[in-house]
């Protein structure tokens, strides 16, 4: 696995919780080899440990104890003897003091080991990351610490490594009490596309390079610590053209962590212009509000529909798809009418939209969904739209009786659609969906992720259905009813929207709990 850069420059940032903090810091401590303890014992400050013949060493820079909840944090980081590498390494005890004789490991959440440069991390062994290094403590008390340390690391090419003969050693010393300080770190899950996140805090910059999908230890410098006194603050966090912020209450002696995480990332490219960009691809992943048979082999994995243009219409629909357990790969020829749009017009089962004089589409008929191979029966679906050209009804007919089975209403507000109201004409009952908004993002070209309506879902590329939602979507609750016919709400989220710099949408996620149902979309600029 390759972390994404990692910058580490440890200065002692602390707090006590109680009237005297352990800190073990080597910004001024005596050169290697000076005696510090009193008993005639050097205390060398170095460390090294070997990968396979690979001899690595070089000077302690720091090392500091933190109060950690009930326990302690030992943090120890140094260079290489050129200076151009860097390495870390923590010593966590849940409870009570770290103690001389004690064994701690990475597989027990208990340590956490780097060796990187500016570039790239060149092994590490991180809890739930891979690796496990495993750390004695063979000295410890108000002067000095040294330990001995081996297991196994991840190199950047994600193969394990057997780091062995690890030591370290390094001079300390107390530092009184500061009761009125607490201390923020704060961390993110998901970086700013290639850019850092710049962060503000009490008028002091910091920058977030790297990620990770837990919590950071208190005092962790791999990430911005802020010390401050107890108060409440207001924090601000910049990804490109947006911004998020919050507020944090910092307790003396405490330590607050503070999750970076941005609805809105920009595009790693932006590939849109300002001239005329229109949709040509749709994919997803995922079963969430969508078509699945029981086994989940439809759509836990990538469908995408593609399309060609000649010019500025669309020529040919392929469609990929993993249904079933085997891929299928479907090339749609798309032929154009004075009012139709014909799917492979020359299957014997055609499928295709009736246009309007405007060119919106006001029929379809064809497969029931899209997405499955073999449908059973294909069905018709008729769409009207209001004076200002939005959708509000879809209408599903059986196609072999034209019998009405389903009803759907859209409700518009202020550019979005705010309500549906769908009929079962068939069985009877009904179920409202209700939608907000982020309002104070307007995003170009939305593209339609109604996920009922299947037709318009994959096809969208070819058909003009109206007029498009302006704001992206921030929510969406389902109210239906359980297997006992009481009523519940299902609530989902939609999350992680990546815009480009001309705001045309390039992703985003749907979530609800664990489960989670993935978007991405492409365009054509003419």
């Amino acid at each position: 696995m390759r972390l994404l850069k990692v910058y580490i420059t440890l200065a002692f940032v602390g707090w006590i919780l109680s009237s005297c903090q352990r800190e073990l810091s080597c910004y001024d401590c005596p050169p290697p080899g000076t005696d510090t303890t009193g008993a005639g014992q050097p205390v060398k400050n170095e460390w090294q440990f070997d990968e396979i013949a690979n001899r690595y060493s070089g000077p302690v820079d720091t090392a500091y104890i933190t109060q950690y909840d009930t326990g302690e944090l030992l943090t120890i980081t140094g260079t290489s003897a050129a200076g151009n590498e860097n390495f870390f390494i923590s010593i966590k005890s849940f409870n009570g003091e770290i103690k001389p004789g004690e064994k701690y490991s990475v597989s027990n959440q208990q340590v956490k080991f780097y060796y990187y440069n500016d570039g790239d991390t060149i092994y590490f062994a991180v809890p739930y990351l891979g690796g496990d290094i495993s750390v004695t403590i063979t000295a410890i008390d108000s002067n000095k610490v040294q330990g001995v340390f081996s297991g196994i690391a991840i190199d950047k090419d994600n193969k394990s490594r057997n780091i062995s003969n690890g030591q370290f050693s390094s001079s300390l010393k107390t530092t009184a009490a500061n009761t009125d300080k607490g201390s923020v770190i704060m961390w993110a899950k998901q970086l700013c596309s290639a850019d850092p996140i710049k962060v503000k805090l009490n008028n002091v910059y910091g920058e977030i390079n790297i990620f990770s999908y837990s919590p950071p230890d208190c005092g962790d410098q791999r990430w911005p610590n802020f010390t401050v006194d107890t108060g409440t603050y207001k924090w601000v966090a910049y990804c490109g053209k947006d911004s998020i912020s919050g507020d944090v209450t910092v307790k003396a002696n405490s330590c607050v962590k503070v999750l970076v995480e941005f609805i809105f990332t920009p595009a790693d490219t932006t590939i849109t212009t300002e001239a005329v960009c229109k949709l040509n691809t749709v994919s997803y992943s995922g079963c969430l509000l969508l078509q699945c048979d029981a086994l989940e082999t439809y759509l836990p994995f990538p469908n995408t529909v593609s399309a060609s243009f000649s010019s500025q219409t669309v020529t040919q629909l392929q469609y990929f798809s993993y249904a079933a357990g085997f891929q299928f790969n479907s090339q749609n020829i798309i032929t154009n009418s004075d009012n139709r749009i014909y799917i492979n017009e020359s299957t014997p089962q055609q499928c295709y939209f009736t246009k309007d004089a405007s060119g919106k589409i006001i029929e379809y008929r064809g497969m029931k969904h899209p997405e499955v191979i073999y449908p059973l029966d294909s069905i018709v679906v008729k769409y009207k739209y209001d004076n200002g050209g939005n959708l509000i009804t879809r209408t599903v007919y059986d196609a072999h009786y034209l019998k009405p089975l389903k009803e759907t209403g859209f409700t518009w507000q202020d550019g979005n659609v705010v309500q549906t109201i769908e009929k079962n004409l068939a069985a009877g009952g009904k179920t409202i969906t209700d939608f907000t908004y982020y309002t104070d993002r307007i995003i170009k070209q939305q593209p339609f992720i109604f996920t009922q309506a299947f037709e318009l879902l994959l096809f969208q590329p070819l058909v003009d259905f109206g007029n498009r939602m302006k704001n992206p979507v921030k929510s969406q609750v389902v109210h239906a009813t359980d297997n006992n016919g009481n009523p519940i709400d299902l609530s989902y989220n939609y999350n992680k929207y990546v815009v480009d710099d001309n705001d045309y949408l390039m992703g985003f996620n749907i979530s609800r709990g664990s489960a989670t149902t993935t978007f991405s979309f492409g365009y054509v600029c003419f």
